[in-house]
């Protein structure tokens, strides 16, 4: 009996292994997936779960969910203390999780769980310190205030907490907790980071409009002006404003902030988005997000955002570490999760794709953004039929998306119908009338449709608008064919990409 060569039966490992890739795919866009097992819990660390607002008005769950997400962040900077993110923390009490499991799922010590009820302008604010392993209170407080201490409430909460689990290297900590801040502006404030905090429905401009509110009344307000130059970021990544209107905004709310407190992680993290994204100064961005992971390391915007970066300029195995730092922190929040297996796609590594996106249907199947990257994985693997289902399943999610409508244009043309593919172009133009939509996007249709001289002249045009998809430009899958031809070369000088 004949034996195969090894060079057929290398092709033939390789052609099962892509056909058994493909049928995954197509399991998965349908089928339910299991959750993951929960980490084991480190010794100092915390989860805080939403607050449970006790007021009679539903409305003032700003106070219970803004005092929860400022707990949160005060403990993140606390040296030796872990604090899973409050998106994984929020999802899991929200569903109804019982505070002890919660705890496990989120592979933490110690949870806090807490209520808040506002009546008769006084604030009631109820606190439990719980150990995850026996059950028990380690502390608990109840405070009577008016609202205007809000803030002062916090940071005993943080202090209490600290004092509890004995955490050593605190000293030069303890002096950077209390937050100073005219009191009407802290409220105003609250109502700002409510507004921008990621949930369905979240509104950046409102949010930059409320933080403005309470910078015109306390203006020395550094938090106020680093959360302004988050939302500022967030209505280009999430809204369609053109970037040479909001990124110079971002940036100088920014700067504002760390001249009047450099010990902001936001503010360090926005200016690292800005200089990555519009600036594309690598070094400067680099910088940044370091000194924003030395005041903060649990905050996951920037591992994820720092990862983003190391990925753009060529330092694979360095992004793809904080990348799964970011998902320690925050196991189950289906935004992160997704974003590993966009990280992985980028990088070819396809055999943790299917791990990622697992865990992405697991935490969220009906989640327009995993559905359009179980599409592009699709179009990757060449299965254009699946790719469009899943393309098709986003826009039923959100319509006008313009990166789910291009890809959906890709796919027509990859599949040989140019004329819906042209159809897609002339739908995107029609959104620029209301929103910015990336040249880029444009740029890849026509790359799918063969057209090089347009789409090289549409990446051109979005490297000159400072559009932040350019930096991904050696790492986009959908730009492969364009890699060989000398006009990528100039485009990537341009960028700037070493």
């Amino acid at each position: 009996m004949r034996r195969l060569s090894p060079h057929w039966a290398f092709f033939s490992f390789a052609v099962l292994g892509l056909l058994a890739f493909t049928l995954w795919l197509r399991y998965t866009a349908t089928a339910p997936t299991p959750a993951a097992a929960a980490p084991e819990p480190r010794p100092r660390s915390i989860a805080v779960l939403p607050f449970v607002n006790a007021s009679p008005d539903s409305a003032d769950e700003f106070f219970s969910d803004g005092m929860a997400e400022e707990v949160t962040a005060g403990l993140g900077r606390v040296p030796g203390l872990q604090v899973a993110a409050s998106t994984s923390a929020f999802a899991l009490r929200r569903a109804g999780e019982d505070p002890q499991e919660a705890g496990r799922r989120l592979g933490v010590a110690t949870v806090l769980e807490g209520s808040v009820r506002h009546a008769n302008d006084r604030l009631w604010v109820s606190v439990h310190l719980v150990s995850v392993s026996e059950g028990f209170d380690l502390w608990s407080e109840t405070y009577e205030r008016p609202p205007d201490e809000i803030a002062a409430v916090q940071e005993e909460i943080v202090r209490s907490i600290v004092a509890t689990l004995r955490i050593p290297g605190t000293g030069r900590w303890a002096d950077s907790v209390l937050i100073r801040s005219n009191p009407h502006a802290y409220l105003v404030y609250l109502r700002a980071r409510h507004a921008l905090a990621r949930r369905p429905g979240a509104d950046p401009s409102y949010a930059a409009a409320l933080y403005e509110e309470a910078i015109g009344l306390d203006s020395s307000f550094a938090p106020a002006w680093a959360e302004l130059a988050a939302a500022q970021l967030q209505r280009v990544l999430t809204q369609g404003a053109r970037p040479s209107e909001a990124m110079p905004a971002a940036r100088a709310a920014a700067i504002r902030a760390l001249v009047l407190d450099s010990s902001l992680a936001v503010a360090h993290t926005a200016l690292a988005q800005v200089r990555f994204l519009y600036d594309r100064d690598w070094p400067a961005a680099d910088s940044a997000f370091r000194r924003a992971m030395a005041i903060n390391p649990s905050r996951v915007e920037v591992h994820l955002w720092y990862a983003r970066l190391l990925l753009a300029i060529g330092r694979v195995d360095e992004a793809q570490m904080h990348a799964r730092r970011a998902l320690e922190l925050d196991p189950l929040d289906p935004e992160t999760i997704a974003y590993l297996g966009w990280h992985n796609l980028y990088t070819g590594r396809y055999a943790e794709v299917r791990e990622s996106f697992d865990r992405a249907l697991a935490a969220d199947s009906s989640r327009a953004e995993t559905r359009r990257l179980l599409g592009l994985l699709a179009e990757v693997m060449g299965d254009y039929e699946l790719a469009e289902s899943q393309y098709r399943a986003a826009l039923d999610r959100a319509p006008d998306d313009p990166e789910a409508l291009a890809a959906l244009g890709r796919v027509h043309a990859l599949g040989g119908r140019p004329g819906e593919a042209r159809a897609v172009l002339a739908r995107l133009d029609s959104l620029t009338a209301a929103r910015y939509v990336s040249p880029y996007l444009f740029a890849s249709i026509a790359e799918a449709l063969g057209d090089r001289r347009r789409a090289f002249a549409w990446l051109e045009e979005a490297v000159e608008d400072r559009a932040g998809d350019v930096v991904y430009l050696d790492r986009d899958p959908r730009l492969d064919r364009l890699r060989g031809d000398r006009r990528f070369a100039r485009v990537r000088r341009i960028v700037g990409l070493p």
